[in-house]
């Protein structure tokens, strides 16, 4: 360490520089605490005490009385169609985007009916928050019930788009079944 008046390099455990007589003080600017000699930073209330110190990264961890919330449990319920890509292969893109708005939608409605919170719709399927923003003793259990809900409001969905497609066949005759199918 040098002196900060004439540059002279300072002796190990002196307290004044022996070329011009200022004394050595490492004490905090913010402070005013007194700190060892080669402290870079407050000792008490870490300020940085050299050039240094001040350009390094602070640490990342906040101290533990600054935080504020609380921990808490989060469950996270992602569903969406399976084998979604086939089956919009077959149809045409504006079915498509109509049968994959209402799943989401039915999806969607399931979960707010049970306190889930529809935090992110990603292409035909959604990302659901059950603990956040509001919390409940039985969130894992409410997921489990919105999970089964989409199922069921899939099932449906599924029922209205056969109809939708066997419109117009005669399903008894296995030729126009064979049909409907592969159309």
């Amino acid at each position: 360490m040098r002196c900060p008046n004439c540059g002279t390099e300072r002796q190990p455990g002196k307290k004044f520089c022996a070329e011009c007589g200022l004394p050595f003080q490492n004490r905090c600017p913010k402070c005013g605490s007194e700190n060892a000699a080669t402290a870079k930073f407050c000792t008490d209330c870490g300020t940085p005490l050299t050039p240094e110190a001040s350009a390094q990264p602070a640490s990342t961890a906040a101290p533990a009385e600054a935080v504020d919330g609380e921990r808490r449990q989060l469950t996270v319920l992602f569903s969406d169609l399976d084998n979604s890509t086939e089956i919009a292969g077959h149809l045409d893109p504006e079915d498509w985007r109509d049968i994959a708005a209402d799943y989401q939608r039915s999806a969607a409605d399931a979960v707010t009916r049970l306190g889930g919170h529809v935090a992110k719709h990603l292409g035909d399927g959604v990302m659901v928050y059950f603990g956040w923003p509001g919390a409940h003793e039985d969130d894992a259990e409410r997921a489990a019930r919105a999970g089964l809900a989409i199922v069921d409001a899939a099932r449906a969905m599924l029922a209205e788009i056969y109809n939708w497609f066997t419109e117009g066949f005669d399903t008894t005759d296995p030729k126009e079944a064979r049909q409907c199918s592969t159309s």
